[in-house]
């Protein structure tokens, strides 16, 4: 994605955060799971798209 900036921004801009995640920010989500704070959490999913989910149902709608 670095090679190509038009295709950055416009992924930038799908994202409600405006940016994409960093690799610190995924390894932090993958550390919850992982670990004993998510003991109860069982068959979720977590979405960590810093709200280009919901902004695309918005969109939709």
């Amino acid at each position: 994605m670095d090679t190509h900036p038009s295709h950055r921004r416009c992924t930038n801009a799908s994202i409600v955060l405006g940016r994409m995640a960093s690799a610190s920010e995924m390894a932090t989500c993958c550390a919850f799971l992982a670990s004993d704070d998510a003991s109860f959490v069982n068959g979720a999913v977590l979405v960590a798209d810093g709200g280009a989910r919901s902004a695309a149902a918005a969109r939709a709608q």
